[in-house]
């Protein structure tokens, strides 16, 4: 967890969840999908993949991609 992370727990403690194809994207409801990729030097705070760019900048494309064996399409979910 980052500092980012802290300050929106702390002011609104909405949990996250690993919910992306990647394992290391950690979604904070309403805000952003972080990166915790912690063996990744280059790793940014905040993933600016599939969530961020709507899709234009997969995931799979990114040097610390690791597929998340629990993810669910959300075409794929029983919402």
């Amino acid at each position: 967890m980052d500092i980012n992370e802290l300050v929106i727990e702390l002011k609104n403690p909405v949990k996250g969840n690993y919910d992306q194809p990647c394992a290391h994207g950690y979604t904070v409801p309403g805000h952003a999908v972080y990166c915790h990729n912690n063996t990744w030097p280059e790793a940014p705070i905040k993933c600016r993949r599939t969530w961020y760019s709507d899709g234009k900048d997969r995931d799979e494309d990114c040097p610390g991609f690791t597929t998340n064996t629990e993810y669910k399409a959300k075409e794929n979910q029983n919402v």
